[in-house]
């Protein structure tokens, strides 16, 4: 009997310990599908408090009334809806706006969860003025493109390519091109630098961009989502593969810089606690091409244009006349 009883306890404690490790790994594959969800499906789930930082800067900004007649005065202009087909078969939409007199064509993709005319609304009437042809793209997963999932620069880079090959298709061989990319964008854009590029294709611009999706998954786990386990990271990876068919880990901004030609203009305000200073400082190290770099105090997460205004079009400016001929 005491045998018996002996092997009961054993048998009880058993199941104790199975029934907790099936709730725990339950829990477990909640939490990672919530992270995944978050970070790349279309639907985006409640946004945690404090993922995105401090992303508004002090004084010196516009307001939100300056931005939103900044918005319409962007959708009053004489544009064009165009659109190129994906290579794995997506409708993407590009907004066309011819300059008069154009110099040169700006490619601009725009950040993780925002859109065309939320990042780059500000900045349009200057680049009308100076002379630039603008294609602002809505990236895939995102806006009125097509797509389940946001690829974190990994399928856009792809999508980059295309939309240039579309303004190389429909532009003059002469016409300089820059590609101009913020936060995701950026992080686009400096993925393709690691693609063999037509030779118009004069420069890059990077504002505020991240080294590779796995760093930057690292970092909101570490500061935006505090309490989420970094043992996740890996499970992630795996998931991300299975259900958007690319990883975490798959291609880093600083590997593409490395075999990177076109010069780079890298731009971050310093006061950016979403992406991290840190990683433009490191893709401007791992650039062996020319490169410039503005690093704007104060100013948060894709701000650096608003906060300083008259500094970053100075910048532009000088590396469109440099790199132009």
């Amino acid at each position: 009997m005491a045998e018996n009883k002996k092997k009961g306890d054993w048998g009880g404690a058993a199941l104790a310990v199975g029934a907790v490790a099936a709730l725990a790994t339950v829990g477990l594959l909640t939490v990672t599908d919530y992270v995944l969800k978050l970070a790349i499906d279309r639907k985006q789930p409640a946004m945690p408090k404090g993922l995105m930082g401090r992303v508004n800067s002090p004084e010196g900004m516009p307001s939100n009334e300056e931005i939103a007649r900044a918005k319409q005065w962007v959708l009053s202009q004489p544009q064009r809806t165009v659109h190129i087909r994906s290579r794995d078969g997506l409708r993407l939409v590009g907004h066309w706006l011819p300059a008069k007199n154009a110099k040169r064509t700006i490619l601009m993709m725009h950040g993780w969860r925002s859109n065309w005319l939320s990042d780059f609304c500000m900045a349009v009437p200057f680049m009308l003025e100076n002379g630039c042809n603008l294609l602002m793209v809505e990236q895939r997963g995102q806006g009125a493109s097509e797509g389940k999932y946001i690829g974190f620069g990994v399928l856009e880079q792809n999508d980059c390519l295309d939309w240039i090959h579309y303004l190389t298709d429909h532009l003059s061989p002469h016409m300089p091109i820059y590609l101009d990319g913020i936060s995701m964008g950026a992080t686009t854009v400096l993925m393709v630098a690691g693609h063999p590029l037509p030779s118009n294709v004069r420069g890059i611009i990077a504002d505020c961009g991240f080294t590779s999706p796995y760093a930057i998954i690292s970092c909101f786990m570490k500061t935006g989502l505090p309490k989420m386990r970094q043992d996740l990271l890996p499970l992630l990876n795996v998931a991300v593969r299975r259900r958007a068919g690319y990883s975490f880990r798959g291609t880093s901004t600083v590997d593409a810089l490395r075999d990177n030609t076109k010069p780079v203009l890298f731009v971050h305000g310093e006061a950016d606690t979403f992406v991290p200073m840190a990683m433009t400082l490191e893709n401007y190290k791992a650039c062996r091409a020319p490169k410039e770099l503005l690093l704007v105090e104060g100013a948060g997460h894709g701000l650096s244009y608003l906060f300083d205004t008259e500094h970053y079009q100075a910048m532009l400016l000088r590396f469109f006349e440099k790199y132009d001929h």
